[in-house]
């Protein structure tokens, strides 16, 4: 009768698993990836659309802000990650502001990206990116930054 009665426990959890969308550790790709660019993006508003059947590696189509992107991803063990950084070009081009004036020890404004509303950028591991820096008194320069890993660390070069 135990057996019986823990076997219909068992039964029981995993109909209620499956009811609930719990397939074993595999996340459903656009809520993965909403959900780890929230983390870069918190105060802009992020959408995802991945294939429905997606594994292997395949893209996304994101929103971020106005922003219109394709980020690479792939399916690892039921792990949806990332292939390539999603910056945040604002963080970015505060880091070069505040980078030039301990450099420089003048004001500068950066801007990263194809317009100043540019919320993203997506670069692979090694990348190079030219950001355009204006000094508040002096000739325009550029800098040039370098991604170094996915989680979206980068170096400046002034």
């Amino acid at each position: 009768m135990r057996r019986g009665v823990l076997a219909t426990v068992i039964l029981a959890a995993a109909v209620f698993a499956a009811a609930c969308g719990d397939d074993g550790g595999s996340d459903d790709p656009s809520e993965a990836v909403t959900s780890q660019l929230e983390e870069t993006f918190p105060n802009i508003d992020v959408s995802t659309e991945c294939p429905d059947d997606a594994s292997g590696k395949f893209d996304c189509d994101v929103t971020i802000g106005s922003d219109q992107l394709t980020v690479p991803a792939e399916e690892v063990d039921g792990t949806v990650e990332l292939t390539a950084a999603v910056l945040n070009a604002g963080d970015i081009e505060r880091k070069i502001e505040t980078q030039y004036n301990q450099q420089q020890g003048g004001a500068a404004s950066a801007e990263c990206g194809d317009s100043p509303d540019t919320a993203a950028l997506v670069e692979k591991v090694g990348a190079t990116i030219t950001c355009d820096v204006m000094p508040s008194g002096g000739e325009a320069s550029q800098a040039t930054v370098t991604v170094e890993n996915l989680d979206g660390s980068v170096t400046i070069e002034l």
